[in-house]
């Protein structure tokens, strides 16, 4: 899955023009529970293309229930010793 650049690019402004935006409260509930689609709610999200970019993570995650795409991005928050 890709958003039809190069591996772990970003979508371009036209294919971020045809994205919906998520509304607060999605997102808010996204980031509480990331294992459920944000638009419909599926467990049947796919995760895709991933990538380092600068000192963030960004993943590609698909749902195939409702045909939405988004970017997971992770960012370091500590470290310890195992």
């Amino acid at each position: 899955m890709s958003w039809g650049g190069a591996v772990g690019a970003s979508p371009t402004l036209g294919e971020r023009s045809k994205m919906p935006n998520l509304t607060d409260e999605q997102k808010k509930k996204y980031l509480e529970a990331p294992h459920k689609c944000p638009f419909c709610g599926s467990t049947e999200i796919e995760a895709g293309d991933s990538d380092d970019v600068g000192n963030q993570y960004v993943e590609e995650v698909a749902c195939p229930d409702c045909k939405e795409k988004w970017s997971d991005i992770y960012t370091l928050t500590d470290v310890m010793v195992v």
